[in-house]
This record gives C-alpha cells, sequence and structure tokens, in this order.
C-alpha cells in the first residue's frame, strides 16, 4: 500500500471548473489505513458545497503529513491519534490541533503464520511490534491483556524495556506501523493493524487475536481552525461515510461518532 501523493508537492489554493467559477482546494493528507475512507467524505464534501473542493494526497509514513501540514504545503492530515500527534508536537515544536469528533477506531489483529494458535508460542520467537511511542505501548498492552507479557505497572506510554515478565523470551523488532503486513511473513509473529493486513491482500480475519485499539481514534487534525473544518466535519460524520465504515471494511473499522 503506497501513497500516492508527497509532502513535497505544494498544490494549488484554487481550482477552475468549466463554468469559470473558483473553488478553493483543501487538500488533506491520509494514510493507507485512512484513505478509502476519506474518499468518501471527499465525494460527499465535493458534492455538497460550492466553495471549497477536496484534494487528498496519500503518504506512505506517519510523520511527512504532519510534518507537511506544519510547513503549511497541506491543509489538514486525517491519519492519525491524539496521542501520536501530541508526541509529534512535543517532538517536534509544532502546535498541531485534532478538530471534531473521533471519526473511527482501527481494529488490531495479533498475525502469524508461524503458529495457528496462542498457545502455540515457543521460547525464542520474533514478534514484529509498531516502532512509534504510541502505537508500541497499546501493542504491548494488547500482549498483556493476551497473557503474553507482564509489563510494569504504572507507566503511560511502554516500551520493551518495561516489560517485567516475558515467560517465552520473546524477540521484539520494532518497525514502522504500516510495514507491519509484511512482517508476518518475515517474524513469527506480528501486531498489525487489521486493514494494513488488509490493504496487503492478506485475509484480515485470519488473526491468532483482535482488538479494537484503546487508543487509535481517528481525528481530522489542523495547524489552524479555518472556515472549512466544519463543512469537513460534517461530511466525514454523514451517513455515507458511517454505512462505508460499519458494511465495507470487512471488520477492520469501528465508527466513533
Amino acid at each position: 500500500m503506497l501513497f500516492i501523493g508527497c509532502s513535497q508537492v505544494k498544490t494549488d489554493s484554487t481550482s477552475t471548473e468549466s463554468n469559470g467559477a473558483k473553488k478553493q482546494v483543501i487538500t488533506i493528507a491520509t494514510s493507507s489505513v485512512t484513505h478509502q475512507v476519506a474518499q468518501v467524505a471527499r465525494d460527499v464534501f465535493n458534492e455538497t458545497n460550492d466553495e471549497y473542493e477536496m484534494e487528498l494526497k496519500l503518504f506512505d509514513d506517519a510523520v511527512a503529513p504532519n510534518t507537511a501540514l506544519a510547513e503549511g504545503s497541506i491543509d489538514a492530515t486525517f491519519h492519525q491519534h491524539k496521542p501520536y500527534m501530541n508526541e509529534f508536537n512535543e517532538s517536534h515544536g509544532t502546535n498541531l490541533q485534532t478538530y471534531g469528533p473521533e471519526i473511527f477506531a482501527s481494529v488490531w489483529g495479533l498475525y502469524s503464520n508461524a503458529i495457528l494458535d496462542i498457545s502455540e508460542i515457543e521460547g525464542g520467537m520474533t514478534i514484529a511490534i509498531p516502532n512509534d511511542p504510541t502505537n508500541r505501548s497499546d501493542a504491548l498492552l494488547f500482549l498483556a491483556d493476551l497473557g503474553i507479557i507482564k509489563p510494569v505497572e504504572g507507566i503511560e506510554l511502554l516500551s520493551v524495556l518495561d516489560i517485567e515478565e516475558n515467560p517465552y523470551n520473546l524477540e521484539f523488532i520494532e518497525m514502522e506501523r504500516l510495514g507491519l503486513a509484511n512482517a508476518i511473513d518475515d517474524c513469527d509473529m506480528s501486531v498489525s493493524l487489521a486493514q494494513v493486513v488488509k490493504e496487503s491482500r492478506r485475509d484480515a480475519t485470519d488473526s491468532l487475536a483482535q482488538t479494537v485499539h484503546a487508543k487509535s481514534g481517528i481525528f481530522l487534525v489542523v495547524n489552524e481552525v479555518e472556515p472549512w473544518a466544519d463543512l469537513v466535519i460534517e461530511a466525514l460524520t454523514s451517513d455515507e461515510v458511517r454505512d462505508y465504515l460499519e458494511n465495507g471494511t470487512g471488520g477492520t473499522l469501528a465508527p466513533l461518532f
């Protein structure tokens, strides 16, 4: 799943329709997980107002969209949850902000081609997990809920250094979350977004276990609130988007509005 845009390409602020009227173009960054949801919202948005036109840019990593937003080459992002945005702001000195409600949550799964059941886990197996702080922490909490590891209590963002008990002596391989589907072939197990697995042409339901990601509610994120923001939220919370989330994602995404 590769993105079709890049943060270095700046989109013109207006486009001309065939009748000569100009619409202000709103450029929103997406990820492989959010792009199809955003496409549904884009169609609703572009059909229901005469002042703005939404364009989407697909990115293949989580950092570049926020960098582009902070630099002003795009108008908003639709690819992240609030903890990730807060961590980005803290580490990059930016002031990105969420706008509107959480739109949907991602389903996460524990996947494997090496075993068919958690009871088959053997000592020394490798397991891929996300490398960014918030997703890594939630992946470890997921494994703790399954009884595979026991982390130290009271830590807000867990790392592998905070694993108190690792009875299977698992080797943790950290990587960018969009690469976790391919890790199913390279590691004994992988904690991955179900949507990422689906987009890699695998069966997202073929997992050892699944959970709704504890902190994965996706927001619209902006640098500054603009007049078009409410219209974007109306499109993102439309009946069309809800129907797609409930019936068009194969159980990999769950609406939160």
